[in-house]
C-alpha cells in the first residue's frame, strides 16, 4: 500500500478519454442525422429554424457540412441512444470514481490506524 493515487488516477484518466469518445460519437451522429439539440426530430419541431435565414457564417458552415459529412434522411433511434450513452456515463461514472477512491483511501486509513496502534 505505498500510494493509491496513481491507480485512481489511472481510472479517472480513462474514464476521461472515454467520455471524449462518447461525446464525438454523439456529435458525428447529431451532424450525420442534422438534429442539433434533443433526441430526434419531433423533440425540435416547435423550435425555431435557425437556418431558414442563416447569416454568412451559419451558410458557410451549413453548406461545409453537407458536403462533408453524409446525412441521414431517418431517424431510427440512433441518436437517442447515443445520446442516452453518454448521459449514463457521466450521470454513474464520477458517483462510481468516487466510491472507488474512497474504498482506496479507506484501506490506507485502516492500515495505518492498525499500526499506529500497534507501535
Amino acid at each position: 500500500m505505498n500510494n493509491p493515487v496513481p491507480i485512481s488516477t489511472l481510472f479517472i484518466g480513462l474514464s476521461g478519454f472515454i467520455a471524449f469518445a462518447l461525446s464525438y460519437i454523439v456529435v458525428m451522429e447529431r451532424i450525420s442525422t442534422r438534429v442539433w439539440h434533443g433526441g430526434s426530430k419531433e423533440e425540435v419541431v416547435t423550435q425555431p429554424n435557425y437556418l431558414d435565414k442563416p447569416s454568412k457564417w451559419a451558410a458557410f458552415v451549413e453548406n461545409y457540412t453537407q458536403k462533408s459529412f453524409a446525412t441521414k434522411t431517418s431517424d431510427d433511434g440512433v441518436l437517442q441512444r447515443k445520446v442516452r450513452a453518454f448521459g449514463n456515463f457521466t450521470e454513474y461514472v464520477p458517483l462510481g470514481l468516487t466510491w472507488f477512491v474512497y474504498l482506496v483511501g479507506a484501506g490506507i486509513c485502516v492500515y495505518y490506524g492498525v499500526v499506529g496502534v500497534l507501535s
